[in-house]
C-alpha cells in the first residue's frame, strides 16, 4: 500500500492509491484511473465539485458518499480561510493596523500614559508613536540575532553602484 498519509485522509475510504505513483488514485465506485492530484482530485470526482473543471464527475457514487465528500471540501475551504484571516491579521498588529478586532492588546496599559484632557486625534498619534516605539525596541533587541546580510537593505549584496567621474554634469 502506500505511505501512512492515506491512511489519515477519510476519503481514501472510498479510493485506492495507485501502486508506484504517489499521486495517483482509483476510484472505488466506477474504477476510474485518476494519474495525477492524489486524495484532492479524488474528493473532486466524488463530489462534482471541482473548481477548475478538470476532473469527471463519478455518476456511481451514492449520494450519501457524495454530500459527505462535500463537507471535507468545505471545511476545509473554511480552514484554509480562516488561517488566511488570522495570518492577514497578525501581519496587520505588526503593522499597527487593525482588522475586524483588537490587535494590539497591551493597549490597556498605554491609556495610563494617555492624559485625560487628550482628544481622539491626539490620542491616536500617541498610540501610534508608543506602538512605532515598542516596534523600534523590539527590532533592536531581535534583530542582532539575524545574520548580517538579512539586516541590510536595499543593496544586492555587494558595494552600491556610483556615478563614474567620466559622466558629464548636465
Amino acid at each position: 500500500m502506500s505511505s501512512g498519509v492515506t491512511k489519515r485522509d477519510p476519503a481514501w475510504e472510498h479510493g485506492d492509491p495507485i501502486d508506484g505513483n504517489k499521486n495517483g488514485s482509483i476510484c472505488k465506485y466506477c474504477v476510474r484511473v485518476i494519474k495525477s492530484g492524489g486524495v484532492t482530485r479524488l474528493k473532486y470526482h466524488l463530489s462534482g465539485l471541482d473548481p477548475g473543471n478538470n476532473v469527471q464527475r463519478c455518476n456511481s457514487v451514492s449520494s450519501e458518499v457524495k454530500a459527505f465528500i462535500t463537507t471535507l471540501l468545505k471545511n476545509k475551504q473554511h480552514q484554509k480561510e480562516k488561517k488566511t484571516h488570522g495570518m492577514e491579521n497578525i501581519r496587520a498588529g505588526l503593522r499597527g493596523e487593525v482588522i475586524g478586532q483588537v490587535v494590539d492588546s497591551d493597549d490597556d496599559d498605554d491609556e495610563d500614559e494617555c492624559d485625560d484632557d487628550m482628544g481622539p486625534e491626539e490620542r491616536r498619534n500617541f498610540k501610534q508613536a508608543l506602538r512605532a516605539s515598542k516596534q523600534s525596541a523590539w527590532e533592536r533587541e531581535h534583530l542582532h540575532k539575524l545574520p548580517k546580510r538579512a539586516q541590510v537593505s536595499g543593496t544586492s549584496g555587494g558595494a552600491q553602484m556610483r556615478r563614474g567621474a567620466s559622466v558629464r554634469e548636465s
